[in-house]
């Protein structure tokens, strides 16, 4: 074969090689988001960097990360805060604020549960960084801390400060400082107006906060030591009177309530229209019976609904949540 024959065979070789490479099937990743990059991205030399998480664990961040997974609501809503939701590539079931985290799991990607999260799928998506909270168990970030793949970072947030704590580690691990920073000093400046609202007091009103009244008038959960509402109770000017239950959260007896004489209770709305009028029934119950009318919150009417959506998570509305308290212990005293 002449030289001119091998280069023309080996020019349809190539031809016919790059041809049938056009027609294989690939890899479908039309669902994988594209990557929004920063203008603000963390500076040469700012990476590798090591962090102590929610279990206590030495974590080591090798470079920036690109793609999150977060596996606690709160989490999503401190991303989102910082203008970062937008390399979120999956959720939980539970994260559904704001809007466009809603509308990642309407879009399929929710990986279940927060404690029960499916682990096949998230290594599917196949993330830089898995964030998530102390609520999900230590032995699911280990599984899915792969480094340099996948890293698995825990947080524990269980007042403001602790908030304000991991929205700075946030901003810190995924190299965007410059947006914690202004996130933070907006939250602290919110949270200066809603503290200076509260007026000078001898004593703290005495407050019951619960999330429920079930239909025979029994009190339901209520915040107890280390809970995130009892700190946000006590920045408001008050004084969470079940903070000192032995464990977060428990359900107080209605013959506890008269010795504790909570001044002002608290209750969480219903989530339908159906759960609202219900709980109102309940509260207009309560002057009338045994126990309950002794109570002083009860007697002199100072009973306050709130917003279950905005109590739900410990996150960067907290300074929302304080204002709310600020306005409904305080609210009284301003007409006077």
């Amino acid at each position: 074969m002449s030289t001119r024959q091998r280069v023309i065979v080996f020019a349809i070789g190539v031809i016919l090689g790059i041809t049938l490479l056009s027609l294989m099937p690939r890899p479908d990743r039309s669902d994988r988001p594209r990557h929004p990059w920063h203008e603000q991205t963390a500076p040469d030399g700012y990476y590798p960097l090591t962090v102590k998480d929610g279990f206590g664990r030495e974590v080591a961040v090798k470079r920036q990360p690109r793609w999150f997974i977060s596996l606690a609501p709160s989490v999503t809503q401190m991303l989102f805060a910082m203008g970062m939701g937008d390399h979120l590539m999956a959720v939980t079931d539970y994260c559904d604020y704001p809007e466009e985290a809603a509308e990642i799991q309407q879009m399929g990607r929710s990986i279940g549960r927060m404690d029960t999260p499916d682990l096949e799928r998230i290594l599917e998506f196949a993330p830089d960084i898995v964030f998530g909270s102390t609520h999900t168990d230590v032995a699911i970030f280990r599984r899915l801390h792969n480094p340099p793949r996948t890293t698995a970072l825990a947080l524990r947030h269980d007042s403001m400060d602790g908030v304000f704590a991991d929205i700075a580690t946030l901003a810190r691990v995924t190299g965007v400082p410059g947006k914690g920073a202004r996130l933070l000093a907006d939250l602290r400046e919110r949270v200066a107006a809603a503290t200076a609202a509260v007026p000078p007091r001898e004593a703290p009103p005495r407050v019951l906060y619960l999330l429920s009244i079930d239909s025979g008038l029994a009190p339901g959960f209520a915040p107890g030591e280390g809970a995130w509402i009892s700190d946000l109770i006590e920045r408001a000017g008050g004084e969470s009177v079940t903070a000192r239950l032995a464990q977060q959260w428990g359900t107080p007896s209605a013959e506890a309530l008269l010795g504790l004489a909570p001044e002002i209770l608290i209750v969480t709305d219903g989530r339908t229209a159906g759960e609202q009028e219900a709980l109102r029934r309940r509260l207009e119950r309560l002057p009338r019976h045994s126990l309950w009318s002794e109570i002083p919150a009860v007697r002199d009417g100072r009973i306050h609904i709130i917003d279950p959506e905005l109590f739900s998570i410990p996150g960067p509305r907290m300074p929302e949540m304080l204002e709310v308290l600020v306005a409904s212990l305080w609210g009284d005293v301003a007409r006077e």
